[in-house]
């Protein structure tokens, strides 16, 4: 253990702020989903802009730049298909999105916060 305990690492940047986990389920949010992007364009100022409107949207719980044949990975917690229909409606407007794909999640096996 470093000396000065938990206050000394949030000092140094190891530790950044603390967070409490919601069951959501209980909360009627009981639809996760993977969604998959590809953009058509990739300039710094439209990937910019993308990464600015997917932040804001309340739905997105983790949202990754990935590599191979698709450009991102966001994972969403809606309250069921109607929700995450409406987020997808959201996600999609002003965009020319080439392609978005959704893989619904029939159980969380395990998940850990980070």
């Amino acid at each position: 253990m470093l000396a000065g305990g938990g206050s000394n690492l949030h000092s140094l940047g190891l530790i950044r702020g603390s967070n409490s986990n919601s069951d959501l389920h209980a909360l009627g949010f009981d639809l996760t989903v993977f969604v998959m992007i590809r953009t058509r364009h990739h300039s710094k100022k439209r990937s910019e802009a993308f990464r600015a409107h997917v932040e804001r949207l309340p739905e997105v719980i983790d949202f990754y730049r990935i590599g191979r044949d698709w450009d991102y990975l966001i994972k969403v917690v809606t309250q069921g298909m109607s929700g995450y229909d409406a987020f997808y409606q959201k996600l999609i407007t002003n965009f020319d999105l080439a392609a978005v794909t959704g893989f619904f999640s029939m159980e969380a096996i395990y998940a850990r916060s980070t």
